[in-house]
């Protein structure tokens, strides 16, 4: 990281340090209002204990200013980390369950106007389709991520860039749990009717999609189902809501996660900033 007047960061960093600390500094810095601004983290047995917002003359800045960026910098690092813990196990995640119904689906809808086995299939290409995007964001992510280690810059564009990519991610992962939720009294309907395709050229799809759906309708994996799209949230006026699986439940999510971001930055990062003590 180039930063100017690094003896003087460093005197700045030492100042501020306590007892037992140990502190790393961002190896980038956040551009705001045409000023660089740089972070550096305290921490006592690997608890973060404190952090300060400096200039790039090593100058802390005022508490107001380094809230604003350290809100920021922690958030953007909070959305990396969430793409190791969150987005790229959910890519990887098997889907082979569901892509085998999806050529069941395919070959019994070639042969059949049955409505539920074409809603079925239609539900299915939707999801398979709509889960392609997951490894682009992965790719878009890091590349963000890429250039601001390898400039190191980072600026409320990038920043915003970041929260938009893995906003775009939790839509996606809310909106097929939505669709799976659709297909479940779909799947009852296949399973309840079975038989009434024994006479059929494609009884024996039928009965290998039925023996699918038994795992998709089993207890455990139903009540999964309903946690992923029934969530408690809070509103701004502290009114509990059950998100539906619906666009606005869609867009309360959206709220509540930028809403719980912002909390936990209150919550968590704020009493430990130093600058103005």
């Amino acid at each position: 990281m180039a930063v100017r007047s690094k003896n003087a960061v460093s005197s700045t960093i030492q100042q501020h340090k306590k007892l037992l600390e140990k502190h790393e500094l961002y190896t980038y810095h956040f551009f705001y209002n045409d000023k660089k601004y740089y972070q550096c983290i305290y921490s006592r047995f690997k608890k973060s204990t404190g952090t300060i917002i400096m200039d790039e003359k090593g100058q802390v800045v005022p508490k107001n200013i380094a809230v604003k960026v350290a809100y920021y910098m922690n958030s953007f690092n909070t959305t990396i980390l969430d793409v190791t813990r969150i987005i790229i196990p959910e890519m990887r995640k098997s889907y082979k369950p569901i892509e085998e119904k999806y050529a069941l689906l395919k070959n019994i809808t070639t042969q059949t106007e049955e409505s539920s086995f074409h809603h079925y299939y239609s539900l299915v290409d939707e999801i398979l389709i709509r889960r392609s995007r997951l490894p682009e964001i992965v790719e878009e992510i890091s590349k963000l991520y890429d250039e601001v280690l390898q400039t190191n810059h980072l600026d409320l564009e990038i920043c915003e860039r970041a929260f938009q990519i893995v906003e775009e991610f939790n839509e996606i992962v809310f909106w097929i749990a939505m669709r799976l939720t659709e297909a479940v009294p779909i799947a009852r309907k296949i399973k309840k009717d079975r038989k009434l395709y024994e006479q059929t050229d494609f009884y024996s799809e039928v009965k290998r999609l039925v023996a699918s759906i038994n795992d998709f309708l089993s207890p455990s994996s139903i009540k999964e189902l309903e946690q992923s799209v029934r969530l408690l949230g809070e509103d701004e006026d502290k009114n509990l809501h059950v998100i539906s699986p619906d666009e606005k439940g869609m867009r309360l999510v959206g709220e509540l996660r930028h809403r719980s971001r912002k909390k936990i930055f209150e919550r968590n990062i704020i009493p430990i900033i130093r600058n103005g003590e």
